[in-house]
C-alpha cells in the first residue's frame, strides 16, 4: 500500500507519516487506533515537527524547496531563508533536502548539489527561521536522485552520518569475473 515510498517519520504521539506514490501523497497512520489520513502533497522525506501538527518535507524533487505540511488542514507552506514560512515558494524559500528539527530550535538540512549539512535557528510554532545558515558538516553521503542524506540526529544532539560522495556521481569501471575493477578513465560524473 505504500508504493514508491520516499521516507517516513514517527511523531511523539504514535503516528507515522509516510511519503508515498513518489511524494504525491502523505499518508498518516495512527498506530493506536489504526486510523489513516491521506493528504495530497508534493513532498519527500517527511519529518514531524516535534509537538505540532506540521510535517517538514522536501517539496518539488527537481528543485528541492523545504516546506511544511499541516496534518490538521493539509495546508502547505514553504520555509523562508529568513522569516516566516509562506504559502508560495519564492526566491526567499530555502532550497535543500531532508529537513529536520534539532533540539527544538534548530532546522538542519542538506544543501543541493553538495554534501553539506547546514543549520539555522527555527521557531517550530511559527515555522520561522532567523539568523545565519551555518555549515555544520561537509562530506555527508547522499543517495540517488532524491538526495536522501545519510545522517541522523538523536534527541540529545548526537549526529551520526556516513561520509562519502553524492551517489549520483559514479566512476565507470570494467568489472572482472573475480570481482576485480579496472577504471575506464572517465571522470567522476552522472552516467546512465
Amino acid at each position: 500500500e505504500a508504493a514508491d515510498a520516499h521516507g517516513a517519520s514517527w511523531s511523539d504521539d504514535g503516528r507515522i507519516a509516510a511519503s508515498i506514490h513518489d511524494g504525491r501523497e502523505l499518508l498518516i497512520v495512527d498506530l493506536a487506533s489504526g486510523s489513516r489520513q491521506s493528504l495530497r502533497t508534493n513532498g519527500l522525506d517527511p519529518e514531524w515537527v516535534p509537538g505540532s501538527e506540521w510535517i517538514l518535507q522536501t517539496c518539488n524533487a527537481v528543485v528541492g524547496w523545504l516546506c511544511a505540511t499541516s496534518v490538521a488542514s493539509g495546508e502547505q507552506r514553504y520555509l523562508s531563508r529568513s522569516g516566516p514560512a509562506g504559502a508560495e515558494h519564492s526566491d526567499a524559500s530555502i532550497t535543500g533536502w531532508d529537513p529536520t528539527v534539532v533540539a527544538g530550535t534548530m532546522l538542519l538540512y542538506t544543501v543541493p548539489d553538495a554534501n553539506i549539512l547546514k543549520a539555522v535557528r527555527f521557531d517550530p510554532r511559527s515555522l520561522t527561521t532567523s539568523g545565519p545558515h551555518e555549515e555544520v558538516l561537509r562530506g555527508v553521503r547522499r543517495e540517488g536522485f532524491t538526495y536522501e542524506v545519510q545522517a541522523a540526529v538523536s534527541d540529545n544532539g548526537t549526529l551520526v552520518f556516513a561520509g562519502g560522495d553524492d551517489a549520483n556521481f559514479t566512476k565507470l569501471v570494467w568489472a572482472g569475473r573475480g570481482g576485480s575493477e579496472t577504471e575506464v578513465g572517465f571522470p567522476l560524473g552522472r552516467y546512465g
